[in-house]
């Protein structure tokens, strides 16, 4: 794990400062304050980045030896997800949406005050975004959609590198 600032982990109803060697376990809540990013390297060799303003609770990681299932809720902030080339299932749960993907590379995050959701695939296999109101597949590179709460995932847009850059590093601002 990497981390600037003073991440913190809620584990048994009790707040912990993340250092560089913790390990993180099912049901343990993740924080960033304005001060704080963490990057996390799970056992399957992917990494999951937190923004600043962000919570994760990492719910479930199993494996059965060649593949590993990841569930994650994100109530704000944003996540990266880098998969690397063995077989990893994600799923991310939001309040908005919910996010599944095999080995797919993205990034989501909360805006407009936490009322919306981007998703952009980064690469890798399909992204599904899907909420009762619909479901879209997000299928190459910097493609995304946005997910305004009680509606259905919008139609898929191209982003371009610059809007995706400034976008994920609007999340990443640590404060001074």
């Amino acid at each position: 794990m990497q981390s600037t600032g003073l991440p913190s982990v809620m584990r048994n109803s009790r707040p912990y400062i993340l250092a560089e060697q913790s390990r993180i376990y099912a049901d343990d809540i993740i924080s960033t304050d304005g001060y704080s990013l963490v990057k996390i390297l799970m056992n399957s060799g992917s990494t999951v980045e937190l923004g600043t303003r962000t919570r994760m609770r990492l719910m479930e990681v199993a494996t059965n030896g060649s593949n590993t299932r990841t569930q994650l809720n994100l109530s704000m902030g944003s996540l990266e997800i880098s998969a690397n080339n063995t077989a990893n299932d994600f799923t991310i749960n939001t309040n908005i949406a919910r996010i599944e993907s095999i080995s797919a590379s993205f990034w989501l995050g909360y805006a407009n005050g936490g009322k919306s959701l981007d998703v952009i695939s980064l690469g890798g296999n399909e992204v599904q975004v899907s909420n009762r109101g619909g479901e879209v597949t997000l299928a190459a590179p910097l493609t995304g959609t946005s997910i305004t709460a009680g509606s259905a995932p919008q139609d898929i847009v191209a982003w371009s590198e610059n809007k995706f850059r400034v976008t994920r590093n609007n999340h990443r601002v640590v404060s001074l």
